[in-house]
């Protein structure tokens, strides 16, 4: 009776402490909430914003924000679910401001592929988004620089020690008519790291001095006409070769 009695006790010890360490294994990969560490849900149709409790288990985002060298403080940094730089936002987002560093920290994201991008800021051209990864216990890190607006942008800066260059002139049509004031952006790919011109009065952007290869001209989601939406996801592979100038036309459909 005492050995059945001994066998039952030891045998409860034992489910005991095998559940205490189940348990501790699963906190560990998804603890309980620790706070909203300044990050809030929001939604971008009523931009009204819910600050949110997040959880570990997840990865970090890591974004700067500067003009050239200088940080930017309480510049607001936008992400939300996206495989594409040229994703639309969907309803909500998580939202962070950048520090006295000009750095935007959420350091609870769960994982995913994010697109982030920087609401307008008074006085700088809006950039381009960009897109990163998020992965369990891995930092995401990307950077904004924003340039004074008016501020002409040196195309051969895209490739670093380019000694080769071409020029190039894009037209963009919308309905047939030339599209006037609309920002083309032209890059090794789609991103911030661009040379942006704006059409003239006959839907003409030229871009000189631009290193030979591949580049891709797309479009700034954050200031694309509504009417033509559906064509700010498009991107237009040119190749640029030395000393020619190249003309491509792109026609946009509403």
């Amino acid at each position: 009776m005492n050995i059945l009695f001994t066998l039952i006790v030891i045998l409860i010890v034992v489910i005991g402490v095998g559940f205490a360490v189940y348990q501790y294994v699963q906190n560990s990969r998804n603890p309980a909430p620790v706070g909203t560490n300044g990050i809030s849900l929001c939604d971008v149709q009523t931009h009204t914003c819910q600050e949110v409790a997040t959880f570990g288990g997840s990865g970090e985002v890591k974004i700067k924000v500067s003009n050239a060298s200088t940080p930017l403080q309480g510049i607001e940094v936008d992400l939300f679910k996206g495989t594409s730089v040229n994703d639309k936002p969907e309803n909500v987002t998580f939202m962070r401001k950048t520090n006295e560093k000009g750095v935007a920290l959420l350091d609870t994201v769960p994982e995913g592929s994010y697109v982030v991008f920087l609401p307008p800021v008074e006085g700088y051209d809006v950039p381009t988004q960009i897109l990163i990864n998020v992965n369990y216990t891995q930092t995401a890190e990307g950077s904004f620089i924003l340039f004074k607006q008016g501020t002409e942008r040196d195309c051969s800066s895209l490739v670093t020690g380019a000694t080769k260059f071409g020029n190039l002139t894009v037209q963009v049509l919308g309905n047939g008519q030339p599209m006037v004031n609309l920002e083309v952006d032209l890059g090794l790919q789609p991103g911030p790291n661009n040379c942006p011109k704006e059409t003239d009065s006959n839907g003409f952007a030229s871009f000189q001095n631009v290193p030979i290869g591949e580049m891709a001209i797309f479009f700034n989601f954050a200031n694309f006409p509504q009417q033509f939406s559906q064509a700010a996801s498009s991107v237009y592979w040119v190749n640029i070769t030395e000393n020619q100038n190249l003309e491509k036309t792109i026609e946009l459909s509403s």
